[in-house]
C-alpha cells in the first residue's frame, strides 16, 4: 500500500514521488544526506554496505531503474543526523522546531499517528493500537509511540 500511496501523491503533484519528497520534506529540513537515488548515495561516499555474519556482501537491495518503484515503500536511503531531523517534525506534529514551518496540516499528522487497529495487549494492560506504519500502547501509564 506505500507503493500506492506514492503513486497517488505523484499523481496529485504532478511530479515523482521523489521530486515532492526532496522538495516538500528533504530541502525544506536540509537533509543533505537523504535521497531516493542508490547511485547518487554510492557516489556521495557515505553509503554503508551490508555483510552477512560469514563475512559475504550483500548487495545493495535496489538499482536508480527501480527507485520510483520501491520510494514510498522504504526506498530512502538517509544519514542518522537527517532521520533525527524528519523524526522532530513528527514528534513537534508537522512543526520543524527549527525554522518553525509547518511541512503539514496537523490534520495529516491526526491520520497518520490515529489507531486504526486496537488490541488489548499493552504492557500495563490498555490497549495497543496500529495505524499507516505508527504503533501506539501505553507503558506505565505514558503513551508510546513507536514508528514501524
Amino acid at each position: 500500500m506505500y507503493m500506492l500511496g506514492s503513486h497517488i501523491a505523484s499523481l496529485y503533484a504532478g511530479k515523482s514521488y521523489a521530486a515532492f519528497a526532496e522538495e516538500r520534506i528533504f530541502k525544506p529540513l536540509g537533509m543533505s544526506s537523504t535521497t531516493f537515488s542508490p547511485s547518487e548515495a554510492q557516489s556521495s561516499g557515505k553509503l554503508a554496505d551490508t555483510w552477512t555474519k560469514d563475512g559475504r556482501r550483500i548487495p545493495f537491495w535496489f538499482n536508480d531503474e527501480m527507485k520510483e518503484l520501491k520510494a514510498g515503500a522504504g526506498g530512502i536511503i538517509s544519514s542518522v543526523e537527517d532521520m533525527v531531523k524528519w523524526l522532530a517534525v513528527w514528534l513537534n506534529e508537522g512543526i520543524d522546531p527549527v525554522s518553525d514551518e509547518r511541512l503539514f496540516p496537523k490534520s495529516v499528522y491526526d491520520a497518520v499517528t490515529t489507531a486504526h487497529w486496537l488490541t488489548p495487549r499493552s504492557y500495563d494492560g490498555g490497549l495497543i493500537g496500529y495505524g499507516m506504519g505508527w504503533m501506539r500502547t501505553t507503558y506505565g501509564g505514558v503513551e508510546v509511540r513507536q514508528v514501524h
